[in-house]
């Protein structure tokens, strides 16, 4: 394997990488997203008589507070997040595949 093509591959398994761990991190966000939409949703449901509150799904301010703090927490290391460099890393971008045609 010559010197070239190794170094097409390191490129590549770089940004396979960064894509990953981007995915990864969307799915965490993802995930926290939805807890914290369907917290709201009971909370709304609760406050609108549809749900009994003693109905064994507690939910309190501090809950939702904790999940907003979370969710600032993953958008905030989405902003932060530094290459291996130690150099803000660039987004990769992707490729659309849901598009047919």
């Amino acid at each position: 394997m010559s010197i070239r093509e190794t170094s097409e591959l390191n490129t590549e398994n770089k940004h396979l990488k960064m894509r990953l761990q981007a995915l990864e991190q969307q799915a965490e966000l993802r995930d926290a997203l939805n807890e914290a939409l369907r917290e709201e949703l009971n909370r709304l449901k609760i406050a609108a008589g549809e749900i009994p509150q003693g109905n064994g799904n507690s939910f309190n301010r501090a809950q939702f507070s904790s999940q907003q703090s979370t969710m600032n927490q993953f958008g905030n290391s989405k902003n932060q997040q530094m290459s291996t460099n130690g150099q803000p890393s660039q987004r990769p971008s992707f490729m659309n595949f849901t598009k047919r045609g």
